[in-house]
C-alpha cells in the first residue's frame, strides 16, 4: 500500500468511525453533537452538522451511508453554504463522491458526460448548490432523493453554542440571528468562548446589518403616512401570527414612491423595527460600489442580497432608489446590451424569493416611480405601490419628537409643526439637527427657540410689511371660511416669492361655474383687503390675479361654462389664447372686476374677523383651521343689504 492509499484508508476510517456515531446516535444525534469539541472542529463545522442533522431523517442517513449508485440532490440555503456541506455529507458518508454547484459550467465544459461518468462509478452521488439551475440536467433528472437544507434557526445555534462552550445560551432568540448567513453567526461562536459571549457577538452581528436600525421608531410613532402606516400595521401583525401560527401566504411587498426627504427608508426601518426582524439594506449604487462595476459583479450583488433574504426566516429587505434599475422599454441599444440581462435575472430573483421565504417582506422605495420597469410593478413582485407625500402636522410633530428626543415636548413640538408646512421628513431631521448644535455651542440643553430659529428664523421685513401681508393671507382665509370653503391653514411665512400663503383644500367638487367664481372671490379677497383695509393694491396680488385670470378663461373658452359652449382653447394654451382673442379677455375682465366688487364687499363685511385673525398671524406666523373657524365665528360678518357670492356666506 503506498503512502497515499494508507492516508485515504486511515481518513476514511476516521469518517466511518464519525458515521457510525452520527447514525447510532438517532434523530438527535446523541452523545456526537454534545460532546466538548476537539481542537480541529470549526463553528462551521458545527452547524453545518446541525443543518444536515436537520434535513435528514435516519432511513436517510443509513441510506447515504450504505447505497450504491445512489444520487442525491442538495439545496443550500445560499453559496455560502456550499462548501460547509460538502464537507459535512463528507463526514457523514466518506466513500460519496460530493459536486458544488456554485457557477455554471464553462463552455468548454460537459457537465452532462462528467455527471454520467460518476454516477457509473456506483457510489453515492452528492450535489450541492444553492440553485439547481446550475447542475448538470442529466444530474437533476437522476435524482434519488432531494434534500432542502434549513436555514439558520435558534436551535441549530444553541446546539453549536453548546458544544463550543459547554453552556446552554440564555436568552437567545431568532432576533440575533436574522439577516446573518452562515459564516456570520460562524464568526460569533469562538471555541473557548463563554455562551453569553457568543450571544452578544451575534447580536452585535445582526444589528451591524443595518446600521442605526434600532433607533429607528415603531410605527405606532410615526404619522402622516396614511395608506402606507396602515399597510405597515397590518403587515406586522401578519409577521406576528406568522411567527404564532405558521407562514402560509408569503408576506407583501411594496414600493414606496414620492419626493426626495418625505420618509420612504425611515417607514421601512420602523416596519422592521416595530416587527422586531432585521433590515438588509442594498441598492444600484451599492452594487456598482462594492464590486468592479461588470455586469457579472453587478449581478452577484444583488445575488448575495437575495440569498441572504432567502436564507434568513423572518426580515425585511429593502433596495433604495429602485429606479436606479432602468425600465427596459426606455434603454437605448447600447444600454440594453449591459441591463437586459441583469434586469432579467433581478426580476427572476424577486419571483424566487416569495417562493423561497414567504417570511420575507421586500420593500423598494423610488422618487421617480415613471422611470421603473413596468415588470416591476406586475403582482407578485411590487403589486402594492404607495405615494409618500410630505407629512401633515400630526406627522411633522411626531417627527421633530423623534429626532429631537424626549426634551421635546409635544406642545412645542405642536408649535414648530405649525410653521414648518411643506417640510419632508429630512428637513424637519436636519432642523433638530441645526437646533442641536445651536444649543451646544451655548452649553445648554436645546430649547424651543432653538428649532425656532432653524424652522422659522427671524423675519427681516417691516413690521408695516409683515402687518399688510398678515392682512392679506387672513382676508383669503376669513372669506373662504365665510363661502364655504375649507381652508387647512394660513401663514406669512415667506414661500418662494410669495410674501404669505393661504391653502384652500381640494374636495373634488365638480367645477361648476358657481364654484369657480367662489374660489376667484378668495382668491381676489386679498386684495380686496389691500384696498379695504391696507393702503391700496399693490403688487403683493400679482399672483392671485394670475390664477383668477387663468381660471376664468378656462372657466369661458375650455369648459363651455360661460354664454357660449364652444370649445376655444386647451388649458395649457390658455395664456396665448388670451393674448389673441380680445372677445375672451373683455369677457374675463368683466368677470373679474364684478368678482373683485363681491370680494371688497365681503372684506367690509368682515374687517373684524380678518383684523383679529392677522394679529393670530402676527403672533405665531401660521393659523390653522380651528384658528380661522373660532376667530371667524366669534366675529359675525356685519352685511349691508344682500350678501354677496353664489351661495349665502356662514
Amino acid at each position: 500500500m503506498t503512502k497515499s492509499e494508507r492516508q485515504t484508508a486511515e481518513s476514511s476510517s476516521r469518517f466511518e468511525a464519525s458515521a457510525v456515531s452520527l447514525d447510532d446516535a438517532g434523530d438527535d444525534l446523541g452523545d456526537l453533537l454534545r460532546r466538548s469539541p476537539g481542537p480541529s472542529v470549526t463553528s462551521v463545522a458545527l452547524l453545518a452538522d446541525q443543518a444536515l442533522k436537520r434535513a435528514l431523517t435516519r432511513r436517510e442517513r443509513r441510506l447515504l451511508r450504505k447505497s450504491g449508485a445512489l444520487v442525491v440532490l442538495c439545496k443550500a440555503p445560499s453559496v455560502e453554504w456550499i462548501r460547509p456541506m460538502t464537507d459535512a455529507f463528507l463526514r457523514l458518508a466518506p466513500g460519496a463522491r460530493v459536486v458544488s454547484g456554485d457557477k455554471k459550467p464553462r463552455s468548454f465544459e460537459d457537465p452532462d458526460g462528467n455527471a454520467l461518468s460518476l454516477i457509473n462509478l456506483g457510489v453515492p452521488v452528492i450535489a450541492v448548490t444553492h440553485d439547481f439551475d446550475l447542475l448538470s440536467a442529466v444530474l437533476v433528472r437522476a435524482a434519488d432523493l432531494v434534500l432542502d437544507i434549513p436555514g439558520l434557526s435558534v436551535e441549530m445555534v444553541a446546539a453549536a453554542i453548546r458544544r463550543l462552550s459547554g453552556a446552554t445560551p440564555v436568552g437567545l432568540v431568532a432576533g440575533h440571528i436574522a439577516g446573518l448567513d452562515l459564516l456570520d453567526v460562524a464568526a460569533a461562536l469562538r471555541s473557548g468562548s463563554r455562551a453569553k459571549d457568543c450571544v452578544a457577538r451575534l447580536l452585535r452581528a445582526s444589528q451591524a446589518v443595518a446600521p442605526g436600525e434600532l433607533a429607528a421608531p415603531v410605527l405606532t410613532q410615526l404619522g402622516g403616512y396614511g395608506e402606507a402606516g396602515d399597510w405597515a400595521l397590518g403587515l406586522v401583525g401578519d409577521v406576528e401570527r406568522g411567527r404564532r401560527d405558521g407562514i402560509g401566504v408569503p408576506l407583501g411587498s411594496a414600493l414606496f414612491f414620492g419626493p426626495p426627504g418625505t420618509g420612504k427608508t425611515m417607514l421601512a426601518r420602523s416596519i422592521a423595527a416595530t416587527a422586531g426582524v432585521p433590515l438588509l439594506t442594498t441598492s444600484v449604487a451599492d452594487w456598482f460600489s462594492q464590486s468592479a462595476g461588470f455586469l457579472d459583479s453587478i449581478i452577484k450583488e444583488y445575488t448575495r442580497f437575495f440569498d441572504r433574504l432567502e436564507s434568513s426566516g423572518f426580515i425585511v429587505g429593502f433596495i433604495d432608489e429602485l429606479d436606479a434599475l432602468p425600465s427596459r422599454a426606455k434603454l437605448s441599444p447600447r444600454g440594453a446590451d449591459f441591463w437586459t440581462s441583469a434586469i432579467t435575472g433581478f426580476l427572476l430573483r424577486v419571483d424566487r424569493l416569495r417562493a423561497r421565504n414567504p417570511a420575507a417582506v421586500l420593500l423598494a422605495a423610488t422618487n421617480y416611480i415613471d422611470r421603473v420597469d413596468p415588470a416591476l410593478l406586475r403582482p407578485g413582485r411590487f403589486d402594492r405601490r404607495f405615494e409618500i407625500l410630505p407629512p401633515d402636522e400630526d406627522g411633522r410633530a411626531d417627527i421633530l419628537r423623534h429626532h429631537a428626543g424626549p426634551g421635546l415636548s409635544e406642545a412645542d413640538a405642536r408649535v414648530v409643526a405649525r410653521v414648518t408646512d411643506g417640510a419632508t421628513g429630512a428637513v424637519l431631521a436636519g432642523y433638530v439637527r441645526g437646533a442641536k448644535r445651536r444649543a451646544e455651542a451655548a452649553g445648554r440643553p436645546m430649547v424651543l427657540a432653538d428649532l425656532m430659529a432653524e424652522s422659522a428664523p427671524a423675519d427681516p421685513r417691516s413690521p408695516q410689511e409683515l402687518r399688510a401681508v398678515a392682512i392679506h393671507e387672513a382676508a383669503h382665509a376669513i372669506i373662504a371660511y365665510r363661502l364655504g370653503l375649507q381652508v387647512p391653514r394660513t401663514s406669512i411665512i415667506r414661500s418662494g416669492d410669495a410674501g404669505g400663503v393661504t391653502h384652500l383644500a381640494v374636495d373634488g367638487a365638480p367645477s361648476t361655474r358657481a364654484l369657480v367664481e367662489l374660489r376667484v372671490i378668495v382668491a381676489l379677497a386679498g386684495r380686496a383687503a389691500d384696498m379695504a383695509l391696507g393702503n391700496g393694491p399693490d403688487g403683493g396680488a400679482a399672483s392671485d390675479l394670475a390664477y383668477a385670470t387663468r381660471v376664468l378663461a378656462i372657466m369661458h373658452a375650455c369648459w363651455g361654462l360661460g354664454e357660449t359652449l364652444t370649445v376655444r382653447a386647451r388649458p395649457a394654451d390658455i395664456d396665448r389664447n388670451l393674448t389673441l382673442d380680445p372677445t375672451l379677455a373683455r369677457t374675463v375682465e368683466a368677470d373679474l372686476a364684478r368678482l373683485l366688487g363681491d370680494a371688497v364687499r365681503l372684506v367690509e363685511a368682515n374687517r373684524r374677523a380678518i383684523l383679529a385673525l392677522a394679529e393670530i398671524l402676527l403672533k405665531r406666523r401660521v393659523a390653522v383651521a380651528a384658528d380661522i373657524a373660532a376667530v371667524a365665528d366669534r366675529h359675525c360678518p356685519s352685511w349691508r343689504g344682500e350678501a354677496p357670492g353664489a351661495r349665502r356666506p356662514r
